[in-house]
């Protein structure tokens, strides 16, 4: 003799059914969450390595300095160090070409990866995350070299090179 309503089976079908499509759309939630979170984060890498390109030729445009007592000419010279684009104190009234010094928005840290052309002087930065970005297309005219690029470590934000620029130990105060 059968005890229990002949429907009670397909009602417990039902719900594993349910619940396996609620996993399945949750799963597919997760990468749709990570895609834009790294989105989010390429979208802050650009802004932060523009925000250092600028900063850097803000540096070098605002040198008010003039050496009458030294023979070098201490125009145009390039920065050292994040410190001097937070806070330039090389006249009379300090100037501030960098509001803060950014982080890498994948690592959370300020460890970007300074770039130097042959004679020392820093000229830009990168990240120093090795991950393929997402974003192909759609760049400034400035970063028009990172539709190539296969590494987040190919997004170099640099500033122009200046052989005639003075050497980073003719420039310290």
């Amino acid at each position: 003799m059968q005890s229990g309503n002949a429907q009670s089976g397909f009602s417990y079908l039902l719900l594993l059914v349910g619940l396996s499509l609620m996993a399945i759309l949750m799963l597919k939630s997760q990468d749709l969450i990570a895609t834009n979170f790294r989105q989010q984060q390429e979208a802050q890498l650009l802004f932060a390595g523009n925000q250092i390109r600028a900063a850097i030729n803000s540096y070098r445009g605002s040198d008010s300095l003039k050496q009458e007592a030294s023979s070098v000419k201490k125009d145009n010279c390039f920065p050292i160090s994040f410190e001097q684009l937070v806070f330039d104190n090389r006249s009379f009234k300090p100037r501030y070409h960098l509001r803060r010094i950014y982080l890498d928005p994948f690592t959370q840290k300020i460890n970007w990866v300074q770039v130097f052309d042959s004679e020392g002087r820093w000229i830009g930065v990168h990240s120093s995350v090795k991950g393929n970005p997402l974003k192909k297309v759609g760049f400034k005219e400035e970063n028009k070299t990172f539709k190539k690029a296969n590494s987040y470590q190919e997004w170099v934000f640099k500033v122009d090179e200046d052989p005639s620029a003075p050497l980073p130990a003719q420039c310290k105060k």
